[in-house]
């Protein structure tokens, strides 16, 4: 094997390039939207998230595709990531979103692991209503502690889309 510097630069570079395209396709979701399209916030020492595709109305429910996961620069061992898909509904009388349901799944990112891919959620829902969607995404050590978090919000109309049934798509809501 060729160790010359020359050859050192030419395999770091071609790393490089690889992390590049990784990161590139992890932050274009399958439903094509660039990752700048979902409103975040945050706190502490979260690594990044985000969603998969556009939620949409599934068979059974509210579906949000999964989420993308980077580890938190907080630490080199295992790290556990839950993501928590809040599904908001729409209360006229009230004039507001009241959180109506919450379904979580989780993942664990071994030492070494720069990203993981948590599933997706189907959150049950009544017809007929208008949703929205928050999700909020925990890192945690094997200890109890936690890294920080990140809360995904899909406030745009490119963050949803009719799966199943006829729906209506507006600006950070969907009705079915």
């Amino acid at each position: 094997m060729n160790t010359t510097p020359i050859s050192r630069i030419h395999r770091s570079g071609a790393r490089a390039l690889a992390v590049l395209l990784l990161a590139v396709g992890v932050c274009l979701p399958l439903g094509g939207q660039p990752a700048s399209a979902y409103g975040n916030s945050g706190w502490g020492n979260p690594g990044g998230a985000i969603p998969v595709a556009a939620a949409y109305n599934g068979l059974y429910g509210l579906v949000v595709p999964g989420v993308y996961v980077g580890r938190s620069p907080g630490s080199r061992d295992t790290q556990f990531v839950t993501a928590r898909m809040h599904v908001n509904e729409w209360r006229p009388a009230e004039q507001r979103w009241v959180r109506i349901r919450t379904g979580s799944q989780s993942i664990s990112m071994l030492p070494g692991q720069a990203f993981g891919i948590v599933p997706a959620v189907t959150v049950p829902v009544d017809y007929r209503r208008y949703y929205n969607v928050e999700v909020e995404v925990i890192w945690e050590n094997g200890y109890g502690g936690t890294f920080g978090s990140n809360t995904i919000h899909l406030v745009h109309a490119g963050d949803y889309r009719c799966g199943y049934s006829a729906c209506t798509v507006g600006q950070g809501w969907i009705y079915f």
